[in-house]
This record gives C-alpha cells, sequence and structure tokens, in this order.
C-alpha cells in the first residue's frame, strides 16, 4: 500500500510539472504574439530600430520565428540594407519555401540591383 501511494505521489508531482511546463509554453507563445503585435505598430510608425529590438526579442523567445525574421528582412529593406535584407529572406525561404511574401520582397531586391546597375552603366 505504500508503494502504491509512493508511485501516485510520484505521478501526480510529475503531472503537476507537466502542467506547469505547459502554461508557461502557452505564455511564452502568448508573449511572442504581443511582441509580434508590438513590432508591427513600431514598424507601421517608421520606428525601425524599436521594431528590430522587439523581433530580436521574440527570436530570443523562439530561435524560428518566420514572422519576425521576415520582419527583420523589411527593416533591414526600408534602412537600405538590401544585403542584410537578402540574407535573412534567404534563411526565411528555407524553411518556408513557399512563402510568397519574401519571394516577392527577394525579387523587388533583384529588380532594383538590375536598376543600379543599369544606372552605372549609363554613366
Amino acid at each position: 500500500m505504500k508503494k502504491a501511494l509512493a508511485v501516485l505521489s510520484i505521478l501526480i508531482f510529475a503531472f503537476t510539472i507537466s502542467c506547469k511546463k505547459e502554461l508557461s509554453k502557452v505564455q511564452k507563445e502568448d508573449l511572442i504574439i504581443e511582441k509580434l503585435i508590438e513590432s508591427s505598430e513600431l514598424f507601421n510608425k517608421k520606428e525601425y530600430s524599436k521594431s528590430l529590438k522587439v523581433c530580436k526579442e521574440i527570436l530570443s523567445l523562439d530561435s524560428n520565428n518566420t514572422l519576425a525574421m521576415k520582419k527583420i528582412g523589411s527593416i533591414y529593406y526600408m534602412n537600405n540594407f538590401p544585403e542584410k535584407a537578402k540574407e535573412i529572406w534567404e534563411k526565411v525561404l528555407k524553411n518556408n519555401p513557399n512563402d510568397q511574401e519574401v519571394k516577392k520582397g527577394l525579387e523587388s531586391l533583384k529588380k532594383q540591383s538590375k536598376t543600379e546597375l543599369d544606372i552605372k552603366e549609363i554613366k
């Protein structure tokens, strides 16, 4: 009987820990969603450095968060860092090869590069 109670106590303890971990996972996901909203609001206000900081916070919670990575690529693009934007967006495509939004961004970079080359040739 004592062994059965001991086993039952261990199972209850393990279940409690499991529930706490699950709760913290939900809390983490909620925090990520809040930060994604915050980063989008900052981006829309053209507060790119603040948006970038929030995106990096998201990646510290979830290193594979595609939305944060896409936003970082867009921040680099909007701040005239096309190579960094390309690098980030290509990482996104490795995980999500059918991401049309990122494909459009990369296509825009290609057109921009071609235009810059055409202008250099004219000069």
